[in-house]
């Protein structure tokens, strides 16, 4: 990890986006050859990377309307206001009740 590099996001998010690439992805393989593969692996890291922080960061609350009714204290705490549609995709109540 780069420190002096900018980002909005948090240095917490960034190494959870890294760690969901190791643990995750399963080959780097394709990585390079296309870019819509890269976007494709980055989007997939952010969204695991998302999930892991939501897993620590709400350890202690289950119930999933609450998670979803403190989504933006959580988008805040990680600066991840570029990707709120893909952690209200994770945390919507609606869509994972089911």
């Amino acid at each position: 990890m780069n420190n002096n590099y900018q980002s909005n996001f948090s240095y917490e998010f960034r190494i959870a986006h890294e760690l969901a690439h190791l643990l995750c992805t399963t080959s780097s393989e394709n990585y390079n050859l296309s870019l819509l593969t890269k976007n494709d692996i980055e989007k997939q890291a952010n969204i695991d990377g998302i999930q892991l922080l939501i897993n620590f960061y709400f350890s202690e609350i289950a119930s999933g309307k609450l998670r979803w009714n403190y989504r933006f204290q959580f988008i805040s705490t990680f600066g991840l206001g570029p990707l709120t549609h893909l952690v209200e995709k994770i945390l919507n109540p609606i869509k994972n009740s089911v």
